[in-house]
């Protein structure tokens, strides 16, 4: 059997196998690359209709979309030190959904990776704390 290449191309186009994007060009129908290749959301169903979309990625016509990352329910994600040295530090957390992880989602304040939040703490102690403090 041959090589599966959608992993390749996924990297290529700086996505992750299952993760929903838009397409420049295509509405707003959403997409995501599976084994299989291209799906698109056509009335709440996933389908392999998406061959014209997938070719113009590959061509360079269009581009994909990325959404804003949105944490499932016991994802984990990184935020701010929020006591005795606020804003010191990355630590985890799990999303479950409750109103402090809305707030701090709004606010800007949870990230994906520990290096995207230590990136955005310098930032957070200036507005928050009126400088670059360290604690």
């Amino acid at each position: 059997m041959a090589k599966n290449y959608i992993q390749d191309v996924a990297k290529m186009l700086d996505v992750e196998l299952g993760e929903e994007f838009n397409v420049s060009g295509c509405g707003q129908t959403l997409y995501k690359l599976t084994e299989d290749g291209l799906s698109c959301l056509v009335c709440d169903k996933w389908e392999q209709q998406a061959d014209f979309a997938f070719m113009s990625l590959i061509k360079g016509k269009y581009k994909i979309i990325k959404l804003p990352w949105q944490p499932k329910d016991g994802d984990v994600y990184y935020r701010p030190r929020d006591y005795h040295t606020a804003f010191s530090e990355a630590v985890t957390d799990f999303w479950r959904g409750t109103v402090n992880d809305f707030a701090l989602k709004e606010a800007g304040m949870i990230f994906k990776t520990k290096a995207e939040c230590e990136a955005a703490l310098p930032e957070l102690r200036k507005k928050y704390l009126g400088g670059d403090k360290n604690g």
